[in-house]
């Protein structure tokens, strides 16, 4: 009997690099490369680290262009000023996006116009999780999540009394920009910190067209009403009747055309004889001398006609339309640094004002009184946010006790933030936002270490304008939270779980307006209770290679993914779906048991 080898995998990626390094260490610097990520694998995370180092090489305006240049990362891009990271094509609110660990302002789910409330001058280390962190986060983070690290709350007691840094920036294509940050020490173990930042320019230089060629192309966007909008075109076309198609003309429809208020498609046709009704008797019809033969009358019959095609907007050749940005911000903070506590605040504020390329509304007519309405006129899209936040961290470490740590974090954002037409206000939202999380670390045991922790976050959100499409609305979230990893030498797993409690309150004001035909029906508060699970196990079958099986879970829907890597030789990835039914009070050790079933499955069998 013949031997066969057999994988149980759902898709295989298979590689042989030396190293496995984010970018070839002989390749020449540009500003697009990513000189260091730091990848850790321990806990069964994929987390991708970002220094400020690397963040200095990149220099990008947004997040989601910083991190755009990472595997598994795109950025959903509204223009230079705007951007949001997609991990895996997920995006939005499937994506959590947190500022030193508390979950930041963020509208670009809502309307991916809005830019994220991050000042990247500000930040000194970017965190990613590629894989789902709802357990941590919840469940916005299940496509993944962005933890970014600034410096306005300092951890560490600074080598020097006054440390200070400057920065003076200008570019025939990159505008004008000032920056400082300053620390120091007040007294012994007091630290204060400052900064601020200032950017502005008018326009956006490219070369060539600002729009792709194809949004002219007859044949794409003649009747394509999707691409019509995307491209912001004005396209005349209509279907007319193909006449060639047609060997005979009607002689009856000729001579009653008006009498009967016949049209072309009652003209030409296929009959070589017509009947008339006054003798009785059929008469021939007379040929069309525009007649082609060989035609098919039903694919034929009608011909696409494009007669024009209009921007909106006239573009120039060279810049990016309404690309320009303005923005400044401003921080202050002190820290108290003690030998195992300690305890900061801070509060910044932050104002932009930016375009969104390639994008107009039609301006709002005034009456006319009666007189011919002149011709429709197009106005630019911008964005306006003006924001403050009040922050504040603080840490104690244990010695001799079953608890290693405790961490608090707390971020209150009070922000206006607006879309305009020029300068007028079409929708604002005004956003008052607090966020809360306490973690507590468990003193490292020979093989089990832990994170268990409490999250609370209240929003209320009032909105305003003439375009307004959200209500007045209030959200109210608190979860509980823990993950432990067990370390058995050639046998690690992870256990976790999160239950969220999650309020939804909408307010339909007199001065909302729903669209849609109303639809939806009335307004109704809406109340969730949400479960993740995380489990994983690992198989350390070398020094450098291991078999690993993950799956995130929430509420009845799961996902496994089982992979096999070794850092210097031979990659292996393998991912094996899975759907399991989880009762409300769900059985821990079958899914335990379930989940170490999958790890073998992937192990070489003989039959």
């Amino acid at each position: 009997m013949k031997k066969a080898v057999i994988f149980l995998m759902g898709g295989t990626l298979i590689s042989y690099p030396s190293v496995l390094k984010a970018q070839n260490l002989r390749a020449k610097k540009t500003v697009q490369d990513i000189e260091s990520i730091q990848i850790q694998g321990k806990m069964n995370k994929e987390v991708v680290s970002i220094p400020r180092k690397t963040l200095d090489v990149i220099q990008s305006n947004t997040l989601g262009e910083t991190l755009s240049k990472i595997p598994g990362i795109q950025n959903s891009g509204y223009g230079p000023n705007s951007g949001a990271p997609v991990i895996r094509s997920l995006s939005g609110n499937r994506v959590r996006i947190l500022e030193n660990g508390t979950a930041v302002n963020d509208l670009s789910g809502i309307s991916p116009d809005f830019n994220l409330d991050i000042q990247m001058d500000n930040v000194q280390n970017i965190s990613i999780y590629k894989n789902s962190a709802a357990v941590l986060y919840g469940g916005k983070a299940i496509g993944g999540a962005v933890d970014i690290e600034t410096n306005y709350i300092v951890h560490q007691l600074p080598s020097k009394k006054i440390n200070l840094q400057a920065l003076l920036e200008g570019g025939s294509n990159s505008g004008q920009k000032q920056s400082f940050s300053a620390k120091g020490t007040i007294i012994k173990n007091w630290i204060w910190t400052m900064g601020g930042s200032n950017q502005k320019q008018e326009i956006v230089r490219i070369p060539g067209k600002s729009k792709d060629s194809r949004c002219y192309d007859p044949n794409l966007v003649g009747f394509n009403s999707i691409l019509q909008s995307l491209c912001q075109l004005d396209v005349n076309s209509r279907n007319v009747l193909n006449i060639s198609l047609f060997p005979y003309i009607s002689q009856f429809a000729k001579d009653h055309m008006v009498e009967y208020e016949l049209s072309q498609d009652d003209l030409y046709t296929f009959s070589p004889t017509y009947y008339n009704p006054s003798d009785g008797q059929y008469y021939p019809n007379p040929k069309n001398d525009q007649y082609v033969p060989g035609q098919d009358p039903t694919k034929d019959r009608y011909r696409s006609e494009v007669n024009s095609i209009k921007d909106y907007v006239p573009t120039k050749d060279g810049v990016i339309p309404n690309s320009h940005s303005e923005s400044n911000s401003f921080y202050v903070g002190t820290s108290y640094i003690g030998k195992s506590f300690y305890l900061g605040g801070a509060y910044q504020n932050a104002y932009s004002y930016f375009g969104v390329p390639g994008y107009a509304l039609s301006k709002i007519p005034k009456h006319s009184h009666g007189k011919p309405q002149k011709t429709l006129e197009y106005v630019p899209i911008n964005i306006k946010s003006l924001s403050h936040k009040a922050m504040l961290e603080t840490a104690y470490q244990f010695n001799h006790s079953p608890i290693a740590g405790i961490k608090f974090n707390y971020m209150g954002v009070f922000s206006s933030n607006s879309e305009l037409l020029e300068r007028h206000k079409a929708n604002q939202f005004h956003v008052q936002q607090h966020n809360g999380r306490l973690e507590i670390a468990q003193q490292k045991l020979k093989f089990l270490t832990g994170t268990t922790g409490v999250e609370v976050q209240y929003r209320e959100m009032e909105g305003s304008g003439s375009q307004r499409y959200l209500p007045d609305n209030i959200s109210r979230e608190i979860g509980i939270f823990t993950m432990q990893h067990l370390n058995f030498d050639f046998l690690e797993f992870d256990l976790g779980y999160r239950n969220d409690h999650v309020q939804r309150r909408a307010d339909a004001d007199k001065k909302y307006i729903r669209s849609r035909g109303l639809s939806g029906g009335n307004l109704m508060g809406r109340d969730f209770t949400l479960n993740q699970f995380h489990t994983a196990a690992q198989w350390n079958i070398f020094k450098k290679a291991y078999l690993k099986d993950e799956s995130s879970i929430l509420e009845s829907v799961s996902k496994a993914l089982a992979d096999l890597e070794i850092t210097n030789g031979l990659l292996v990835m393998c991912s094996i779906p899975l759907a399991i039914k989880i009762s409300s009070s769900p059985d821990f050790m079958a899914l335990f048991v379930c989940y170490i079933s999958i790890v073998f499955s992937c192990l070489i069998m003989t039959a």
